[in-house]
Formats: C-alpha cells, structure tokens, sequence
C-alpha cells in the first residue's frame, strides 16, 4: 500500500424486509498495521440483535400477573375474613375464660369457707361429746 492509496472496500449488509419488534446494531472497524516491509489488515464485523417484546407478549404477560393478582387479593380477602371470624371467636373465647376463672376463684373460696366451717363443726362436735361424756360419767350430787 502506498502513501495516498486509497482503499474502498463494500460491505453487504442484508436487514430484514419485513417490520420487526427489536433493533439490529451494527458496529464495523477497519484496521491496518503497516509493518517495514509487510502492511496487515484487519476487518471486523459485530452485529448484535436486541429483540424487543412484542406487545402481545407483555400483554400475555400482564394478563398472567393480573390473574395471579386477582388471586391473591381474593386469596387475601378470605383470610382476612377468616382472621376477622376467628379473632372474634378468640375475643368471645377469651371472655368466656375471665368468667370462669372468676367462677372458678369464687368456688374456691366458697369450697375454702366449707371446708373451715366444717373444720369448726368437728371441733365443736367433739367438745360437745367429751362434754357429755364427762357428764355422763359424773355422779350426780344427791343431797
């Protein structure tokens, strides 16, 4: 290659004809090493196709996500109708509990008052018989 040659050099390039949903990027280098008495050349060609989503996809897409969507809530709202029906239950069930614990605390103490009193009738009970026995065992004084 001499000073002031010029070189041209055509490259074909075949795009598609028909309307596609991406982008084609072309990126084409040229070079050339020129040694003393050699000159090297090298061409190089990148090509990159970035295909987009067509709109039908998304919309298929969309459509699945808002089915799932749709789902969930519906999912959601019956759980949260359940927690609402089950919370109630608690606080009811919760309720119900005081009350007993309440009755329970006032029967043991009921149970606790009887069961001194009956302790109290024993003790009696029994001063009473040895009271009759001592008397019954005394003579009589006869004047």
């Amino acid at each position: 290659m001499s000073p002031g040659e010029k070189v041209v050099r055509i490259i074909e390039l075949t795009l598609p004809t028909e309307p596609t949903s991406g982008r084609l990027y072309i990126c084409i280098s040229a070079e050339t090493y020129k040694q003393p008495h050699t000159a090297f050349s090298s061409n190089s060609l990148y090509t990159t196709y970035v295909r987009e989503r067509t709109y039908d996809e998304l919309l298929r897409d969309y459509d699945a996500l808002r089915a799932d969507y749709d789902r969930l809530i519906s999912n959601y709202d019956s759980l949260r109708t359940d927690y609402i029906e089950l919370n109630s239950k608690y606080e009811s069930l919760k309720a119900d509990y005081g009350e007993l614990i309440l009755k329970h605390g006032a029967s043991k103490r009921e149970l606790a008052t009887a069961k001194s009193m009956m302790y109290i009738f024993i003790v009696t009970t029994m001063v009473f018989i040895a009271t009759t026995v001592y008397f019954a065992r005394r003579k009589p004084k006869t004047t």
